[in-house]
């Protein structure tokens, strides 16, 4: 996954989950199919960024590694925790099928804050400390 660009991956996680509420509109005898596919996309996308961000962190400063890695984690744990307060949230205002549009303006989010700093074409340096 590192060498696939960016704004690929945001786009790709973005059509995923965007499209996964749709799934209800399918046939019921392919629904579970429809959901398959869907998931297998997701977990695709989803379990193939850790390692090779861990790996350009190493790679950006192996000696503040163990602080980046940390780091990485916590704000993983934070999405995690954030993503379920806005799906709590969605679930109490709205219908469980905007689930997945509304899941789809994260990732849509981080593709416009890519584009428009250009973040991964800069040289970048981190602070060690």
């Amino acid at each position: 996954a590192d060498h696939i660009r960016w704004a690929q991956i945001y786009v790709l996680m973005a059509v995923a989950m965007g499209t996964m509420g749709f799934v209800a509109a399918v046939p019921h005898a392919f629904i579970a199919s429809a959901l398959l596919g869907f998931m297998l996309v997701w977990g695709v996308l989803g379990w193939s960024l850790p390692p090779a961000q861990a790996s350009r962190l190493i790679k950006l400063a192996p000696e503040a590694a163990p602080r980046w890695r940390a780091r990485k984690a916590a704000a993983i744990y934070l999405g995690v925790a954030l993503a379920s307060v806005v799906g709590g949230e969605v679930l109490t205002y709205a219908a469980p099928i905007d689930l997945g549009w509304i899941a789809a303006l994260f990732p849509a989010a981080a593709f416009a804050v890519v584009a428009l700093t250009g973040w991964p074409a800069k040289q970048y340096q981190p602070r060690l400390g």
